[in-house]
């Protein structure tokens, strides 16, 4: 189905899904970036995330401008804007330096040799390798984003929440998919959404167990004190440079094949 049509079909069901979760602030928030960027085609412009969060944004704000000092709000959008800005290019180098790129063409030579046994290893593990930089390009750029807020706001900085979202944010994703399934087929099935409801539980408690094991751990937070407002925005100015750095860092590919060394084939 062509990407403009998903907005009809995702709209009611965000909709939904908000008003059912009891319409929280930051299901609100999420809820109306994602209407934002699927409806962009509808009127005639592209997908941009930085447009949807800020449509967004002015429009809670519209409605409720006492948001603007609400801490939940700030942090919130101040993570997403982080992710929009520093995922791609931070995952884009961890995949580099995973050498996913590589893995995947070894894994197409060795297809086209007919050896299709060696081909699947190597591609099961390039899609790992991907799946691994992604999720701590996620974590990394979340706690990044949140770092410097968290330093003034709360004066702590909590550097085992990247490690923590390792596990946190597959089993989040795993928890809102149970809840979905489990709303969907309440309506014909109690069975059914008591098994989802009770996996949704299960991931629940891998997170909950998992705050406290990594909140118990030496180093994993700092107290400081006294973190000026000045700090903030320069911190929130240090990692957009960072950001355009590594997106004109990471565009620079090789065109050619001359990183398919003879290291690579040997694997």
């Amino acid at each position: 189905m062509p990407r403009y049509y998903w907005v009809y079909i995702l709209a009611p069901l965000l909709l939904i899904y908000t008003v059912a979760t009891g319409l929280r602030p930051s299901a609100v928030r999420a809820c109306l970036m994602a209407l934002f960027y699927f409806s962009a085609p509808v009127f005639g412009r592209k997908f941009n995330a930085i447009s949807a969060l800020a449509a967004a944004a002015l429009a809670i704000h519209f409605f409720a401008p006492a948001h603007i000092f609400d801490i939940g709000c700030i942090l919130s959008f101040s993570v997403m804007l982080g992710l929009i800005v520093l995922f791609k290019p931070l995952s884009d180098l961890l995949k580099r330096a995973f050498r996913v790129e590589p893995m995947e063409a070894q894994a197409l030579l060795y297809q086209v040799s007919e050896d299709f046994k060696k081909a699947a290893r190597i591609r099961r593990r390039a899609r790992f390798l991907a799946f691994t930089a992604e999720l701590l390009g996620v974590t990394t750029s979340a706690w990044l984003a949140s770092m410097p807020l968290s330093a003034y706001f709360f004066e702590r900085i909590t550097p085992g929440g990247v490690v923590a979202n390792m596990i946190i944010t597959p089993c989040a994703l795993m928890l809102v998919t149970a809840g979905v399934i489990g709303f969907a087929v309440s309506f014909f099935s109690i069975w059914l959404a008591a098994c989802f409801n009770n996996a949704a539980g299960f991931f629940t408690t891998i997170m909950i167990k998992t705050a406290v094991l990594i909140s118990g751990c030496p180093f994993v937070r700092f107290e400081v004190k006294n973190w000026p407002l000045a700090g903030v925005w320069l911190w929130f100015a240090a990692l957009f440079l960072i950001a355009w750095l590594l997106r004109r860092y990471t565009r620079k590919s090789g065109s050619d094949l001359s990183w398919l060394d003879g290291q690579g084939v040997k694997s």
